[in-house]
């Protein structure tokens, strides 16, 4: 941004501040402040009909983009009398502020964590001083509102993962009080997360603080207790209550020897790794997998064998998040499973098995996807690690689904649900809520769908996860769509797809601009359409996602089909046909031919075999008791016998 005449600075972190040159700048109208929020905390322009919506949706629009306009003005006659009305600007169409780099908090927030550095997120911690607009709220602006709990959210989540970014950092050097004073600053923010706080207590017993961690512990033991009637973990126990380690000297030699170090340094870079993905940052995840797989270990170590397949299994993990190298993930996971096995590691085995399983089946092959989750779900089972068991039978009951096995997916599901409840992960109910509304929907029972939904979108919103607030939005658009409700399943998608709009999770991100391509195609509006499938065939092309190539493929022969392209949308057609042919996907064929179908009937008056395209996808959708999907295409023949 171009340098301004006069410095405003936006404290946007804990109670919302305005100054221009050092002074408070003075606005009593609270839309006014908002509008100025909002510019600012976004960072860039935003056209008058999107904030005439945000901050006035109760009211008709003649009347909200009046009210915009009053409150631009408002804006304009405050920062006139500081000098500064250079800094409000925009067209007949949009507005934003021109602001120096460091002028608004929260955006410069964002642009230190981008750089990455240690100096810069130490930096960017500094910033972060509350709760987004903490004690500001409007009586009549919902959408408002739900931008900033939204924001605040996300914003709260990523400086929890850099201070423990930072606080790795600072252990890997030995600097103690640092690395606890970021722990300290964790644990006041999230006082119930056991992970938090079994780091910080063990921070205090590494460098001999044995009251403090014996204190830690019991403020940790009591809130944990009066807020969800639950005690800490036999992991946590084991920290305070067990004979004290010697605290760790880093000015003795004898305090640690090569191997220790050489294990310290691979096993903090793990630990970074970890942060990093759980921050959908899977590059950085990536990097610091490499970083600690180039540490070399000497071969006498005990735990080499262990830290090596660790790595792997991090490196697999991140580069099949990531997406663009899934040969390269697969590799990595394969050298994960060895290592495993021959140390008879069976709980680090289940994790990396199951993300075998999730790299079989972004490649298309949903069969051996299924056995890499029975075999993860066995082996978490001996392992007694029932997270990944009650993942393993989620993403068996999904994709069996996906290969019209409905009642497995059932059983399946039964299973998840039973071991959630018993062991009590809200975790793992993220996602079990999700597999059953889509079973749900597979069989056409929409009132049942929703109930799952909503119940997974309150718990994904509790919990502050964004991702499945998104995904949870999206199946309640699906639902509207399978009731023909095109235009609210729209609006329902585009909220999803704004909940995670720069946040990460590509692949659920280009799962709701295919749905919302189809929505617009139903409509007709193909210019709407086009954008998503152009963006979505490019990324599922590049990356390998089979199944989702599939998926955009059939979408764009129908828009070619409806644009009178008719040669090349049923040269499309065929080969897409062809493909889940051999990739076995039944259901996929009958998808694509009950599509192709019903295009022909629609767009072309050339002789085709429309009709008998539709009976096949019948035959299909009749066998695997696909009755949603059954129901909506004995419409399209009904209509084609007319």
């Amino acid at each position: 941004m171009a340098d301004v005449a006069v410095h405003m600075a936006i404290r946007l972190f804990g109670s919302p501040e305005l100054r221009i040159a050092g002074v408070h700048l003075v606005l009593h109208d609270q839309k006014a402040k908002a509008l100025l929020y909002y510019l600012a905390g976004t960072g860039r322009s935003h056209t008058r009909d999107h904030l005439a919506t945000l901050l006035w949706s109760e009211s008709p629009e003649s009347n909200a983009r009046h009210s915009l306009r009053s409150s631009l003005y408002h804006i304009r006659q405050a920062l006139h009398t500081k000098g500064a009305d250079e800094m409000l600007a925009g067209d007949c169409d949009v507005v934003y502020l021109q602001l120096a780099d460091d002028a608004c908090d929260v955006t410069y927030f964002r642009r230190l964590l981008a750089k990455g550095s240690e100096s810069d997120l130490a930096e960017a911690v500094s910033l972060y001083q509350g709760p987004l607009l903490q004690g500001f709220s409007l009586l009549d602006a919902p959408l408002f509102d739900e931008w900033v709990r939204c924001e605040e959210m996300a914003l709260r989540q990523t400086y929890l993962v850099t201070l423990q970014r930072l606080a790795s950092w600072a252990e890997n050097r030995q600097s103690w009080e640092e690395a606890i004073a970021y722990l300290q600053r964790a644990v006041q923010l999230e006082p119930l997360s056991e992970e938090v706080q079994q780091k910080l207590i063990g921070l205090y017993v590494r460098g001999g603080a044995f009251g403090q961690a014996l204190q830690q512990y019991q403020l940790f033991e009591t809130d944990l207790q009066r807020e969800l009637g639950l005690v800490p973990s036999l992991e946590t126990r084991s920290l305070v209550f067990t004979t004290p380690k010697a605290p760790l000297s880093s000015t003795t030699p004898q305090a640690i020897t090569a191997t220790r170090y050489a294990n310290a340094q691979a096993t903090a870079h793990f630990e970074l790794g970890e942060l990093a993905l759980v921050a959908n940052n899977y590059q950085a995840a990536g990097s610091s997998a490499r970083a600690g797989l180039a540490i070399a270990l000497p071969a006498e170590d005990t735990q080499r064998i262990a830290l090596v397949a660790r790595g792997h299994r991090l490196l697999g993990a991140a580069l099949a998040m990531e997406g663009s190298d899934l040969r390269a993930a697969e590799g990595h996971l394969q050298e994960a499973v060895v290592a495993h096995r021959f140390t008879d590691n069976a709980s680090e085995l289940c994790a990396t098995l199951f993300e075998l399983g999730n790299v079989a089946a972004q490649r298309g092959e949903l069969r051996h996807a299924l056995e890499l989750y029975e075999e993860a779900a066995r082996t978490a089972e001996v392992a007694h690690t029932y997270y990944f068991l009650t993942l393993a039978y989620n993403n068996f009951a999904y994709h069996s689904l996906l290969l019209g096995q409905h009642e497995a997916a059932q059983r399946a599901l039964t299973r998840g649900f039973s071991l959630a409840e018993t062991h009590e992960m809200f975790g793992a109910h993220l996602h079990l809520f999700s597999t059953q509304g889509e079973v749900y929907l597979y069989l056409g029972e929409w009132a049942a769908a929703v109930a799952s939904f909503q119940k997974g979108l309150s718990l994904a919103e509790e919990l502050g996860n964004l991702e499945r607030q998104a995904g949870y939005r999206a199946g309640l658009a699906l639902v509207a769509r399978g009731q023909e409700h095109v235009e609210r399943a729209i609006i329902l998608f585009e909220e999803a797809l704004a909940l995670i709009n720069e946040q990460g999770y590509w692949h659920l991100r280009i799962r709701i601009r295919l749905w919302l391509a189809e929505m617009f195609l139903l409509i007709g509006n193909m210019s709407e359409a086009e954008p998503h499938l152009v963006a979505t065939l490019a990324t599922a092309k590049e990356h390998g996602r089979a199944l989702l190539l599939l998926q955009s493929e059939r979408l764009y022969a129908r828009l070619l089909a409806a644009r009178g392209d008719w040669s090349s949308a049923n040269a499309l057609f065929a080969s897409t046909v062809e493909r889940a042919s051999g990739l076995d996907l039944p259901l996929e064929v009958a998808r694509t031919q009950a599509v192709w179908g019903e295009a022909a009937l629609l767009y072309t008056s050339v002789p085709h075999n429309g009709h008998e395209l539709l009976l096949k996808a019948r035959k299909v959708f009749t066998a695997h008791d696909a009755r949603a999907e059954l129901k909506a295409l004995m419409a399209v023949l009904r209509l084609a016998e007319r």
